[in-house]
């Protein structure tokens, strides 16, 4: 069975704060690290990632991590479980714009930074216990990446049961500082292909954006039932996912589907996708930290068959209203047939 991940912005945010304090002088910025997801992969139940430890280093005038050890490596735990090796997140938990806490209050000189977030596992001996997906059908498999060692100025403990992922380079600015390092799941999860690691879900090691969130808003909205009736009688079949594209301001006609670079001229990959949730009886989505800025978005109910790694037709069954995203602020943007 071929199992699709359709999300929006699976996302960890870092919220990275000045301290506040009594004294006159010049605080040093501090962190203020959450994770969360604002959408949730369309086909599977569950995905849980054992976040264990990240290391913050400066870069250098070319991009590169100074040589040294880390600035800060903050060792991730879960204070509420017996284990305190690491917490556990399961992601379908956490959607729209909603986050998850690992911790806070961290120390840092205002500057360009690396960061490196290390995860256990769920293979070897860890396998379906520390990081793993439940399938659609119940099915629980091992989640890994297929990177680990050194990164940022820190070296894990156990290398071989430590996964490594790695986010674009940030700056964190004098006073505060609001991030979001953006997991999109659509480009970063994969499913089991063949025997590779027994039928295990892998997780790439880059591809993790960083945003500030002062420059973010967010895009809400319902799919009208007549939407959702009319795309399923087009395609046919039996089997639909529904969900919500997100691109630059474009056409229905350039609305193309989900792949590393598109190889039609005039057609556009989307940003992200967000699944359409029916919350009493009302079908509606969410993209959650989103860049200001001027948008499109288009809604299909076949997104099970968009693979980011094949070159598919798009799916793409009807535009939606242009949106103009702006910071700190919720755009609605509904799904309708217009009469």
């Amino acid at each position: 069975m071929k199992i699709l991940i359709k999300t929006a912005l699976a996302s960890a945010v870092i919220s990275i704060l000045t301290a506040c304090g009594g004294s006159t002088e010049e605080s040093s910025p501090t962190a203020e690290l959450t994770f969360a997801v604002s959408d949730n992969p369309a086909n599977v139940q569950a995905v849980v990632i054992a976040f264990k430890s990240v290391a913050i280093k400066k870069v250098n005038d070319d991009g590169d991590a100074e040589e040294g050890e880390a600035e800060q490596t903050i060792r991730v735990q879960d204070n509420n479980a017996e284990n305190t090796d690491y917490r556990q997140v399961d992601l379908i938990k956490f959607q729209g714009s909603n986050a998850q806490e690992l911790f806070r209050d961290i120390t840092l000189e205002p500057g360009d930074y690396q960061m490196c977030i290390y995860i256990t596992d769920g293979i070897g001996n860890n396998e379906n216990t520390d990081s793993y997906v439940i399938e659609k059908d119940g099915s629980r498999k091992g989640l890994s990446t297929n990177s680990n060692g050194s990164c940022a100025g820190f070296k894990p403990d156990d290398e071989l049961a430590t996964g490594r992922l790695k986010t674009t380079t940030f700056t964190i600015h004098e006073g505060k500082n609001y991030i979001v390092a953006e997991f999109d799941l659509m480009k970063v999860l994969k499913e089991p292909a063949g025997n590779s690691h027994d039928g295990n879900w892998t997780l790439k090691p880059t591809g993790y954006e960083l945003v500030h969130v002062d420059n973010v808003g967010s895009i809400s909205g319902n799919v009208s039932e007549q939407v959702k009736a009319n795309c399923e009688g087009a395609v046919g079949g039996s089997e639909f996912a529904y969900s919500v594209y997100l691109y630059p301001t474009t056409l229905l006609t350039n609305m193309g589907d989900f792949r590393i670079e598109h190889p039609n001229i005039g057609y556009l990959s989307p940003i992200a996708s967000a699944r359409v949730n029916e919350v009493e009886t009302v079908w509606s989505y969410e993209f959650g930290f989103v860049e200001a800025g001027s948008y499109s978005i288009g809604y299909t109910c076949t997104a099970q068959l968009d693979d980011p790694e094949l070159s598919d037709p798009s799916p793409i069954y009807l535009a939606g209203p242009d949106v103009e995203v702006i910071a700190g602020e919720t755009v609605t943007a509904d799904i309708e047939i217009e009469l």
